[in-house]
């Protein structure tokens, strides 16, 4: 599971998005379907030739998991 939050646009909303996101380059797009909300659209991910050796998020949530990291370096 991951968390993050949908977003409605149009195609020029997803080309903005996808220079944002640095897309094909950085990272990959794949369709999803959200159950729980009966959703379908496009997400973002990390291919996994570019995250070995990194840490995994477990929760899933990178946003708590970077709000944790900042938290225990005090």
């Amino acid at each position: 599971m991951v968390a993050g939050e949908w977003v409605r646009v149009k195609d020029e909303g997803l080309a903005r998005l996808d220079r944002l996101e640095s897309y094909p380059s950085f990272y990959d797009r794949a369709i999803v379907s959200d159950t729980a909300n009966g959703l379908r659209g496009w997400v973002y991910c990390m291919a996994r030739r570019k995250v070995d050796g990194y840490e995994r998020v477990e929760s899933g949530d990178w946003v708590a998991y970077q709000a944790n990291r900042l938290v225990a370096r005090r």
